[in-house]
């Protein structure tokens, strides 16, 4: 108890140096808990499901016969979205291998959903699933059949949402009007979906329609689903593997115009993790967090090492009392524990605080990225900040002699000193020259020319029927405030549908995106026309 009442009193007396320290241990902790744990969350990634190493995703390589040019996404060679029948067809085909397997389509889920005229907010995500869907993941059903979901008009919610919008009423019977027109009936609800998956919804809809699937269209049509099947064993998954590619060529041709599709599964929790963007960004998290955390604990060495003349008498008086090195360093250990716990107090009141902003920027609310499974990062940052910010202070201290009380203490050894400036130094100006890249990088993004005038453009969404968009666009265009007005199929921003280019003797030269546009698009979005002219006919391409 002496050593934590002479602890105190150091703090006491050290006020000034004391709000720099906690100041520095509260920055580290607070960026150092908030990227590992981001980086634990993203390891979790499709790990919260039932026997997660026993589901599997359908993925598909096209690539060019003759240049071996290959296509995919998200910066990887292969693309995850797949023909509409596939899932079925492993359920078929693999009877022992594959106990379950689904249908998911993310792309088309999306509209304007309202309820009580009320229209639904663009955080409620949706998925469009068959009735395999609960199944194959092991999603509990809590209310409702399944089965419901061969219906078109059929929607199972989470039970958060049920809870958001239907209070303590039963959710079965409630109905949510698509874009005002279509009645989507609740049948069921289920358990939530954590956060750690690509497959987080609020609410699913039926993605059957007349006996096929809703914006299919078959083998070699629609590629924008997901085929993910459940197997029995995990190594069931590598037998799958290898009969998919045969299994599909009993249904289609996989060779077209010199461009080969091949098929293949890989286990559904190493797809985010394998993913490039994936990697380069859990690389950049552990980097700043690594880096901001070492420059913080090295703030608070240094800080207490600076005091080695001032405290090196009191040390030599505890030891004239009695103390020996074990009782000194307990004493610092004890002092440095107290402004952990400060510094920790502090972080958790930066973290509450702010976490509107900190969700914003991970993409990610607390209660998922703080649960009871990755719990263990935060407190072993604690403990890592205690033990290296604790342990080289208190034996520096510790071994001061007892003779220091009566002269004072000097030490002739400058080179550890000057090694740990350096690192200091070396720590901050990486810091500082990854804050200045991001700024530059943060300023690019802001002011690159995207070859559009971008002042006062406005883009609203619409999922209107065709018939109606020229009427939506001529009321517009009436207002006072207007200059102009053009509709197109896809955002200016991107996200456009892929047509293949093919050359006069009928293969497929390239791959363009593409965007259905008024004649005057062009004029509104502004465009600069380099060579040729703006279009006039229905057919016309710029």
């Amino acid at each position: 108890m002496k050593q934590l009442y002479y602890a105190i009193q150091t703090i006491l007396h050290g006020r000034g140096s004391n709000v720099t320290k906690v100041i520095s241990l509260s920055l580290g902790l607070t960026v150092g808990i908030l990227l590992f744990s981001q980086i634990a969350f993203e390891l979790s990634y499709e790990k919260c499901y039932p026997e997660a190493g026993n589901l599997g995703i359908v993925r598909a390589y096209y690539h060019n016969l003759e240049t071996g040019e290959s296509m995919g996404d998200d910066g990887d060679i292969y693309d995850y979205s797949v023909f509409a029948p596939i899932a079925a067809a492993l359920a078929e085909n693999m009877p022992i291998e594959v106990e379950k397997a689904t249908c998911i389509n993310s792309y088309t889920a999306n509209g304007n959903y309202y309820y009580e005229n009320q229209l639904l907010s663009d955080d409620e995500q949706c998925l469009m699933v068959d009735t395999c869907f609960f199944q194959t993941f092991g999603i509990p059903v809590l209310k409702g059949n399944p089965n419901d979901l061969i219906n078109s008009n059929t929607l199972f919610v989470s039970e958060s949402f049920a809870r958001r919008f239907f209070g303590d009423a039963d959710p079965i019977g409630k109905v949510l009007i698509l874009e005002r027109k279509t009645e989507m009936i609740v049948r069921g609800v289920y358990r939530d979906i954590p956060e750690n998956t690509m497959f987080k919804a609020d609410f699913v809809v039926s993605v059957h329609k007349e006996g096929g699937y809703k914006d299919g269209a078959g083998w070699g049509g629609n590629d924008i689903f997901y085929a993910v099947f459940r197997t029995g064993e995990a190594s069931d998954i590598e037998v799958v593997n290898d009969n998919i590619q045969r299994m599909v060529e009993k249904y289609m041709p996989t060779e077209h115009n010199g461009w080969k599709l091949e098929l293949s599964v890989i286990p559904l929790a190493t797809k985010h993790q394998t993913s490039s963007e994936t990697t380069k960004r859990l690389v950049i998290y552990g980097f700043l967090g690594f880096s901001i955390f070492f420059v913080a604990i090295m703030n608070y060495m240094l800080i207490v090492i600076a005091t080695l003349g001032r405290r090196a008498k009191s040390v030599g008086v505890h030891k004239c009392n009695g103390a020996n090195n074990g009782n000194i360093f307990s004493m610092f250990m004890m002092e440095t524990g107290i402004i952990v716990l400060v510094s920790i107090l502090v972080c958790a009141f930066i973290i509450f605080n702010a976490r509107d902003l900190i969700e914003d920027l991970l993409s990610v609310r607390l209660a998922s990225l703080f649960t009871w499974g990755t719990l263990w990062v935060p407190l072993l940052v604690v403990v890592l900040l205690f033990l290296l910010a604790g342990v080289l202070p208190g034996r520096i201290f510790s071994h001061i002699p007892v003779t220091q009380v009566f002269r004072r203490y000097t030490d002739g050894k400058k080179g550890w000193k000057r090694s740990l400036l350096f690192i200091q130094f070396t720590g901050v100006s990486f810091v500082l020259g990854l804050l200045l890249v991001t700024l530059m990088q943060y300023s690019h993004l802001m002011n690159r020319d995207m070859g559009i005038n971008t002042a006062g453009l406005v883009e609203a969404e619409s999922w209107l029927d065709i018939e109606i968009v020229p009427h939506m666009r001529d009321e517009i265009r009436r207002q006072p405030m207007v200059e102009s007005v053009a509709t197109a199929s896809h955002s200016v921003l991107g996200q456009y549908w892929t047509k293949g280019l093919m050359g006069s003797d009928g293969k497929r030269i390239g791959v363009l995106n593409m965007n259905y546009v008024d004649f005057n698009y062009p004029d509104v979005v502004g465009i600069t026309i380099i060579e040729g002219k703006p279009m006039t006919h229905a057919k016309d391409l710029l």
